[in-house]
């Protein structure tokens, strides 16, 4: 008698937090998903992720979004969630782990984990602050998959990949799509506090005085937020009846149409300039967390177009420069000079071309990870007699 076997259907663990992380996440998890149909998902991810790889998270994502004082705070929390995290990871007996930045949370998990390939997405930066991070990554994951090409020296010591970056994967903004949504066409400023719920309650106040202090100089300006979805009620409360988006295509239609951004310094720098937007960037820590970091910090820049195009292309308002008066200053001058705009926007092209790939990030990605995990094995029947 022959009967038809079919091997079990294979289980991937991952684990993002973040909104950039589940943006990453979807991303990934679509490609891998397309291709590898019987592929099962189990981890800590957030809405987008969830819906691409058809999972529930095993925590709120949002839990992991700490940074700083923040995060020496939350410490009793984030322990428990890292036993609860292992566990289920033995419990469930995936073929691979894969971690998506939020290395605090993400690389704790995975430093634990053995007998199964485990996969780190987004290098720590190490090139910014704390270069010995690099040497001991090996011990907490098994496969770098890298976002910039600039990143290959610091990690030549283990298994390495440069997959490229989701940025070029970013749904095409229309200015005029926008402008048929909002009416008149103006001189229009984006604002963007951040993805964090810290961000959030701290910059969004800072950003609405600085768009007043412009609105007082300039009457026709027009002011609209873009922010995740999972922190939309929060802005919401902080900005009663100012426009906002947070869908992703509305959001690349409004960085098209923008005139001028005002961003929290994070990958959103390199959104606005493939979508050829002007900014300001600007940020603020605490006073323990700037002396901190400016022990550790290596770069005289903390914005990633900057940083990327290795030169000054967009102003940063930092620290006690990240002010109202200070932010209103420098997006006044963009305003009032389109030259300035010009040249940011082709300083700022040339930089991201540097990082280009070819295939795009997320069939990069996903092709990695199947190689490294051997996926394709899995869709084969096998008859036994």
């Amino acid at each position: 008698m022959t009967s038809s076997l079919v091997a079990p259907k294979p289980l991937l663990f991952v684990i993002a937090g973040e909104p950039s992380g589940d943006l990453l996440g979807e991303s990934i998890l679509k490609a891998l998903r397309q291709q590898f149909p019987h592929l099962t998902i189990a981890g800590v991810g957030g809405p987008r992720m969830e819906q691409a790889g058809a999972f529930q998270s095993l925590l709120p994502f949002s839990s992991l979004s700490l940074m700083g004082l923040s995060l020496l705070k939350a410490l009793p929390s984030l322990w428990r969630q890292l036993r609860f995290v292992r566990k289920k990871v033995k419990e469930l007996k995936p073929i691979g782990l894969l971690t998506i930045d939020c290395p605090e949370f993400s690389l704790r998990v995975s430093r634990h984990v053995v007998g199964i390939p485990r996969i780190h997405c987004v290098a720590p930066s190490v090139w910014a602050w704390r270069p010995g991070r690099a040497k001991r990554l090996p011990r907490d994951t098994d496969v770098l998959l890298s976002l910039f090409p600039f990143e290959a020296p610091y990690f030549t010591h283990m298994p390495y990949a440069f997959v490229g970056h989701p940025v070029f994967e970013r749904p095409a903004g229309c200015a005029k799509r926008f402008w048929s949504e909002q009416g008149e066409k103006r001189p229009l400023l984006c604002l963007l506090p951040g993805s964090r719920e810290s961000e959030i309650r701290s910059f969004l106040p800072i950003f609405l005085d600085t768009f007043l202090r412009l609105k007082a100089t300039f009457p026709q300006l027009h002011g609209v937020i873009a922010c995740p979805l999972s922190l939309k009620k929060l802005a919401q409360t902080l900005a009663p009846g100012f426009p906002m988006v947070w869908d992703e295509q509305q959001k690349s239609d409004l960085f098209a149409a923008a005139t001028v951004a005002l961003a929290a310094s994070g990958t959103v720098s390199l959104e606005l300039a493939h979508h050829g937007t002007p900014m300001v960037i600007g940020y603020r820590v605490s006073k323990l967390t700037e002396w901190i970091a400016r022990s550790l910090l290596r770069l005289s820049c903390v914005s990633l177009i900057n940083i990327v195009g290795k030169e000054a292309i967009v102003p940063e308002c930092l620290q006690q420069d990240f002010n109202s008066t200070r932010l209103a200053q420098e997006i006044a001058f963009l305003l009032e000079h389109p030259e300035q705009r010009m040249i940011q926007q082709k300083k700022a092209t040339l930089a991201l071309q540097s990082m280009a790939s070819t295939p795009s990030f997320s069939k990069g990605a996903a092709y990695e990870i199947a190689k490294i995990l051997g996926l394709a094995a899995y869709g084969k029947e096998e008859k036994v007699s």
